[in-house]
């Protein structure tokens, strides 16, 4: 998962075989709360897309009370 979101910022030097071991985990453990679109908005859970890029951290700058981050919750539920 860690790889997974470190290949949301765009940086260059992801280990790509982790990032899909990632991309797995995240459909059967995340998926059903989160997207990864960078475009779905007002769901369950923030959207995860470019997760820690400069352009989302800067969308979430401007405009924290955006739909897109804590749609119908903001808090993580405990598993």
């Amino acid at each position: 998962m860690i790889e997974l979101v470190y290949r949301e910022t765009g940086a260059p030097d992801v280990d790509a075989s982790k990032a899909e071991r990632g991309v797995a985990v995240f459909a059967a453990e995340c998926a059903s709360c989160h997207s990864r679109d960078d475009k779905s908005e007002g769901g369950t859970a923030p959207n995860l897309g470019q997760r820690g890029s400069i352009d989302m951290m800067a969308a979430f700058i401007a405009r924290p009370d955006h739909p897109r981050w804590f749609g119908k919750a903001n808090e993580m539920p405990a598993f």
